[in-house]
Formats: structure tokens, C-alpha cells, sequence
């Protein structure tokens, strides 16, 4: 009977391995092209004129793009998604820059032009969020700062530090739980004899990373908060959507005919109205 457990223990152990390895062959893929795009210095950014800057995230260096604004304007913190970099959030950025702000764009841990370092769907992620956050308070230590963030970057701002510092919140495709994160993902690309692999990439994850989850921290957050969703999301169905909304105390927009999208590029004049509006409702 012990040697039994033993194996069925290993055995778990080894499935939960196998996806880790699979997820982090995927980011090392997307990592190198994002430094092959970067290393032939793309003109994405040149609406914004933002300066390079390095930051450190528990001994991490994590690569970002600083715009500096108008006095008394506010700061912005922009988070990209999974297997994303900063270019992710750049036409955002120069958005907001039009509008005054400050911005910060990074490159999340495993992302981008960053150092290496353990992926939790926001969790793990959370702690760059706050590096990023004491870069612009020591910059900018007269302006508030909000945030923006996009399916894993919206769960590392939520799950931060620093979110109950943030003045406005911006949650864009964001997933209610870590197990959400995972096993809906799982159930579209897995068939239903693999798909207790998953189960045990998840386990192994909550070992890894024990925390809250976006639902349940996203009912603290002290400043205004605006959530989209596209309305046809694989990732993030519409009604965990809106358990997110009513947690957080405020009403869903919801982009009809829209996945799990960069929602500034496929729905982009709807996306600026909406925040637009929801920014001068002061």
C-alpha cells in the first residue's frame, strides 16, 4: 500500500512537472521574440519618446519603458498578459500620454527582455507590479498613480502590494482564480483523459504561489475601478466576468463578438470612449 501512494505521489509529481515544462518552453518561445524585436528596435514606441530603465524584482532585472507627463497628470502602470511583453500595452500608453499622464510600461518576469523567474498567473508577478509602482513613486513622488493591466497583468495588480494605493484601476480580461486560470484553459486545449494533468498543474502552482485570488482581493481595492471583458472570451467566460464585477462593486462593459484580445487594437474606439468616459466621471 506505501509503495503504491509513492507512485501515485510521483506519478502526480510528473504530470504536474510536464505542463510546467510545456508552459515554460511556450514563454521561452515568446521571450525570444520579443528580444529578436526589440534587438531590432522596432518604431512602436515612437509616439511616447520613453526612457529605458531596469528595475529589480526580488533580485530580478525587469526590462521598462518610462514616459514622463505632465505635472500633476497622474502616473499609469501597464501590465501585459501571458506570453506578452510591453509592446502589448504601448498603443494604451501613448493614450494615456495624450491625455497627460505619466507612464510606465514592464516586461514581466519570463517576458519580454526580463530575467527568468517562476510564473504564477499573477501571483509570483504581483512583486514586479510593486517594483514598478516604487520606480514611479520615487520618480514621481508627487503624482498618483493608477494602473492598467490585462489577464495576467491584471491579477499581479490586483494581488500586489501596492493596489490598495491605486487610485484607478483598469482590469481588462481578468480571470477570477488561480484554478480558473488553469483549468479553463485546460478544458479547451486538453481532452478529457489529460485533463487531470492540469489538475495537477494547478495543485502544484497553489504549492508554488499560495495567495488570494483576483476575486477576493479585488473587493479591497480602495480606488475606482473599471473592468472589460470581451464577451466571447475562451479563457474568461462572461459569467465569471461578472462574479469579478460584483465582487468589486461595479457594473461590467463587455465588448460584444470579442475574445481574449488585445481589446485597444481589435476594439479600439470603443475601448477609448469607455475609459474615456469612466476617467472624466470624477
Amino acid at each position: 500500500m506505501v509503495a503504491r501512494a509513492v507512485k501515485k505521489f510521483l506519478a502526480k509529481k510528473f504530470l504536474a512537472g510536464l505542463v510546467h515544462a510545456v508552459v515554460t518552453a511556450y514563454l521561452r518561445v515568446r521571450k525570444s521574440g520579443a528580444m529578436r524585436a526589440a534587438s531590432r528596435k522596432p518604431r512602436a514606441f515612437e509616439g511616447l519618446d520613453p526612457e529605458h530603465v531596469w528595475i529589480e524584482s526580488e533580485g530580478r532585472k525587469l526590462a521598462c519603458l518610462f514616459a514622463r507627463g505632465e505635472r500633476g497628470r497622474g502616473a499609469w502602470v501597464l501590465a501585459h498578459g501571458l506570453g506578452e511583453n510591453r509592446w502589448q500595452m504601448t498603443s494604451r500608453a501613448e493614450w494615456f500620454r495624450r491625455r497627460g499622464a505619466s507612464v510606465m510600461l514592464l516586461d514581466f518576469r519570463s517576458h519580454g527582455e526580463s530575467d527568468w523567474g517562476p510564473v504564477a498567473f499573477g501571483r509570483a508577478e504581483a512583486a514586479d507590479i510593486d517594483a514598478a509602482v516604487r520606480f514611479l513613486e520615487d520618480e514621481l513622488p508627487d503624482e498618483k498613480v493608477s494602473f492598467c493591466g490585462v489577464s495576467l497583468g491584471a491579477a499581479a495588480g490586483v494581488l500586489s502590494a501596492s493596489a490598495q494605493r491605486f487610485e484607478r484601476v483598469i482590469l481588462e480580461l481578468s480571470y477570477r482564480t488561480l484554478r480558473d486560470a488553469v483549468l479553463v484553459r485546460a478544458q479547451r486545449y486538453l481532452t478529457r483523459l489529460s485533463f487531470p494533468i492540469a489538475r495537477q498543474y494547478w495543485h502544484s502552482l497553489e504549492d508554488a504561489a499560495p495567495g488570494e485570488d483576483p476575486i477576493v482581493a479585488v473587493a479591497r481595492l480602495r480606488g475606482r475601478v473599471l473592468l472589460l471583458a470581451g464577451a466571447r472570451d475562451p479563457y474568461v467566460p462572461l459569467n465569471h466576468a461578472r462574479d469579478l464585477a460584483r465582487a468589486a462593486g461595479v457594473d461590467l462593459v463587455a465588448f460584444p463578438g470579442v475574445g481574449h484580445q488585445n481589446l485597444h487594437r481589435v476594439v479600439r474606439d470603443e475601448w477609448e470612449r469607455v475609459v474615456a468616459n469612466w476617467l472624466d466621471a470624477q
